[in-house]
Order: C-alpha cells, then structure tokens, then sequence
C-alpha cells in the first residue's frame, strides 16, 4: 500500500498483517514528517514497544537491513529498527518485529518513509 496523509499532522496506524517483509509488500508513507506525524503500532504492541535502533543504510543491501534488523531485536518486545538512505535510495526503511520472536520473519511489519535520507527522518517519539 502507499499512504499518504496531506499537510497537518496524520497518523498512519498499522495493525498485524497488514504489511510483509518484502519491499514487494512493504507499506509506503510517502509525505512522513518527524515529530508532527506518527506512526501508530498500538494494536500490535499492546503498549510493549521494545528497543529502537536507527542506523545509515547508505552502503547496504535489503538483506544487509535485514540482517542488521535481526541482529538488534532482543526478542522479548516489539523491537524497531530502522535504517536511513538504505542502499542509497534515499528512503528510510523500518522493520518491526511485530511478532517479538527476535528475528525476521513473516510475521514482521516493513514500512518504507519515501524520500527521507537522515538521521532525522524518524525518531523513536514518532512511533507510539
């Protein structure tokens, strides 16, 4: 799916299975602002968001992200990784491990911030 939400402040709420874990069958949110719009994951972490890890991906491959996503979930909470400018794409791919098993798998959430390349792209605070 690709998402966008307009001018103000929008919430993309995602809920299980709404995405995968490919870039196939990511979700896109194409006009993302850190710190006005957020990114709600409510429903799936029932208040439990774990660690969150953010990372340039600029010399990265999607299996590298993958890789590097796994590496950081601790596997007893709904941990996020992120990674900015993956593969010098200039999108920030997110990787929630949705299932709380400590690796990537298809119970996972992939979210793709189009046109965001910093560090600043995303922030913990935008995830409730």
């Amino acid at each position: 799916d690709t998402l966008t939400g307009g001018n103000r402040q929008d919430t993309f709420v995602f809920t299980s299975g709404d995405t995968g874990i490919t870039e196939g069958t990511a979700d896109t949110i194409t006009d993302f602002v850190s710190g006005n719009d957020i990114i709600d994951l409510s429903t799936i972490t029932n208040g439990n968001i774990g660690t969150y890890v953010e990372a340039s991906g600029a010399s990265n491959t999607f299996d590298n992200f993958s890789a590097n996503a796994a590496s950081s979930f601790t596997g007893s909470a709904v941990d996020i990784y992120v990674e900015y400018n993956l593969n010098g794409s200039g999108n920030t791919y997110i990787l929630v491990d949705e299932d709380s098993n400590g690796a990537v798998s298809a119970g996972d959430t992939l979210i793709i911030l189009s046109g965001l390349s910093s560090s600043g792209a995303v922030d913990s605070s935008d995830f409730i």
